[in-house]
Formats: structure tokens, sequence, C-alpha cells
């Protein structure tokens, strides 16, 4: 079994602009970082009137923001969230 990990909100409300994986690469165990057998998820902190580069080996990507408006380009277009 897999343990529950509670992520407190001090992790992604405070802080600089960065990603904060979530590897549990140890726990499940995979040679690669992972938070389960297929998936890396990660929170992304933005500051106010910052900007973040990101980059991911996947196939896809889902985002689900938490509080603010800002823009995402990608190659395949624009996300105004």
């Amino acid at each position: 079994p897999i343990s529950v990990y509670v992520h407190p909100p001090e992790l992604h409300e405070v802080g600089p602009t960065r990603v904060i994986p979530f590897d549990l690469s140890d726990t499940l165990p995979t040679p690669y970082p992972a938070t389960g057998p297929n998936l890396m998820s990660s929170f992304v902190r933005i500051d106010v009137g910052d900007s973040i580069d990101t980059t991911a080996s996947a196939t896809s990507q889902a985002f689900y923001v938490i509080r603010g408006s800002g823009t995402t380009k990608t190659d395949e277009g624009v996300i105004d969230w």
C-alpha cells in the first residue's frame, strides 16, 4: 500500500516562484521521479508579476488554478486562466 501524504498549504502559499514536485519514488519505488507509477505531479507557484518556464516529458499536462489569473503559452496556443 501507498501511504496518504498531506501537503500543507504553506508548501504552495509562501515562497518564491518555483515548481514543487511531489516525488514519491522512494516509496513506490520507481527508478524515476514519480507521484504514481505513471504520473508525476507538482505544484507550480507563481508570485504576482513573475513568470516561469516549465517543461514536461509527458504526453499530457493538467493544471488547476487555486487563485489568481494569468496566461499559459504553449506551442499549441494560449490558455488564459
